[in-house]
Parts: C-alpha cells; sequence; structure tokens
C-alpha cells in the first residue's frame, strides 16, 4: 500500500496567509497608500493622520469592514491607475 507522509496532518496556525504576496500585491499596497497620502494633502488634512484614521475604520472586532471608507476614488480607478504604473 501506498504510505501517506509528509504534512497531510498539519494545519497552518490560524490567521496564517496561504501564500506569500505577489511582487505586484506588494506595489500595490505602496502605491494605494501613496494615492491616499497625495489625496489628503490636496484636500489640506495631514496625510499620517489621514491613514492612521483609515487604519483604525478599517478594522472592526479584528475583521476588515467590506466598505468604501475614504470615499476619494473607486477601487477600479485605482486599479487601472496603478497598472499603468507597473
Amino acid at each position: 500500500s501506498l504510505s501517506l507522509s509528509g504534512n497531510m496532518g498539519r494545519k497552518k496556525p490560524k490567521g496564517m496567509p496561504k501564500r506569500p504576496l505577489s511582487a505586484y500585491n506588494l506595489f500595490f499596497q505602496d502605491e494605494r497608500e501613496k494615492a491616499l497620502k497625495a489625496c489628503a494633502v490636496q484636500e489640506g488634512l495631514d496625510p499620517d493622520a489621514f491613514l492612521k484614521e483609515l487604519n483604525e475604520k478599517r478594522e472592526k472586532n479584528g475583521r476588515r469592514l467590506r466598505r468604501k471608507l475614504h470615499g476619494r476614488f473607486s477601487f477600479g480607478d485605482l486599479a487601472t491607475y496603478i497598472a499603468g504604473r507597473w
């Protein structure tokens, strides 16, 4: 009979990602932050305080909120802008 060995019985700890983020995911995160900071500066707000406020609103009871928080631009517009820079 065939012996199954390895990590069949082991599970990753809860909260661990299934795989690492791709280079594009990391680039997108950085560019999103830059774009939000630029919007905050344009509106005369402190960019660091603005991002801190967004991050505080983002999590509620340990879960991500499923809605647009900043209202500056849609995800599609942001994705198109960042893809052009990639």
